[in-house]
């Protein structure tokens, strides 16, 4: 499932995000795909693991910034 982009780039892309405060990956798909889609997990099975760099244009604390901007 896919839906389209309100910010740039545009386009589609899928539900996606950060584990952020969101406690373990699992928790964090799951809030994910409610806050994205509206829908709810009602089940996961992991496909593949480990740990890769942070290639995402996000900056550390970028949410403070974007949240005070009218």
């Amino acid at each position: 499932m896919v839906f389209e982009r309100a910010t740039l780039p545009h386009g589609t892309a899928p539900a996606a995000g950060h584990i952020d405060d969101h406690g373990s990956s699992e928790d964090a798909a799951r809030a994910e795909v409610e806050e994205e889609l509206g829908l709810t997990v009602t089940g996961l099975t992991r496909i593949t693991g480990g740990w890769r760099e942070n290639r995402c244009r996000r900056l550390v604390g970028m949410d403070e910034a974007v949240e005070s901007v009218p």
